[in-house]
């Protein structure tokens, strides 16, 4: 079961990364707001990116605004509840992961100090 668990959290940091790459990339090739882009960045009290005028342009926007959602997640956790539970659930793979490595890394220390004696 942990193994399932690994194997679904780094799809998931993968994905993530993915997505922050390609908002830098979006980032560093729009101009700000600009219209004729497909996607762009925007503020509305809060930096996101839009995507228009193409198929499938709605799955596009969530994915790529997705990758904010760590950041805007942790800082609104501190003002409701709802935004802490969301923020736990949209941390708990990369959290998993930092876990299960550190776990393995002192159960290796302690196999290589048992063998030791």
């Amino acid at each position: 079961m942990t193994q399932i668990l690994r194997k679904l959290s780094w799809l998931y940091l993968c994905l993530a990364i993915l997505a922050i790459v390609a908002d830098v990339v979006i980032w560093k090739t729009t101009e700000y707001r600009d219209q004729t882009a497909s996607c762009n960045f925007y503020d509305a009290m809060l930096v996101a990116i839009e995507c228009r005028d193409f198929v499938g342009s709605n799955v596009m926007e969530l994915f790529l605004n997705w990758p904010l959602l760590f950041y805007y997640g942790a800082i609104f956790a501190l003002f409701s509840i709802e935004a802490l539970i969301f923020s736990i659930l949209i941390w708990s793979p990369i959290v998993f992961l930092l876990w299960t490595y550190f776990r393995g890394k002192k159960q290796l220390n302690m196999t290589v100090d048992r063998n030791r004696k």
